[in-house]
């Protein structure tokens, strides 16, 4: 969970298409909300991934934490096929 909060720092706050400054927010619109959500997940998977590949951090397995990113109705007790390695 801290890998994805982290990462929701990361990117750019303001940009500048064309001449005119602005924010991702608000060119985004209603499509925000979901690929922040979705950009911060893949980056604290990818962070983790790197500290455990660098043997910064010792934790669970990758199979361990993309279930644990799954919501509920989806988390199954068999194991699902393995995550990509980044």
């Amino acid at each position: 969970i801290l890998a994805h909060e982290m990462s929701h720092g990361i990117g750019p706050q303001q940009i500048h298409p064309g001449s005119r400054a602005t924010t991702v927010r608000q060119e985004l619109k209603e499509l925000h909300s979901a690929i922040e959500e979705a950009k911060a997940d893949i980056t604290g998977l990818f962070m983790l991934q790197y500290l455990y590949d660098h043997g910064l951090d010792h934790g669970p397995d990758a199979d361990q934490v993309c279930q644990q990113l799954l919501p509920p109705p989806i988390r199954r007790p068999i194991p699902l096929p393995a995550c990509p390695r980044f």
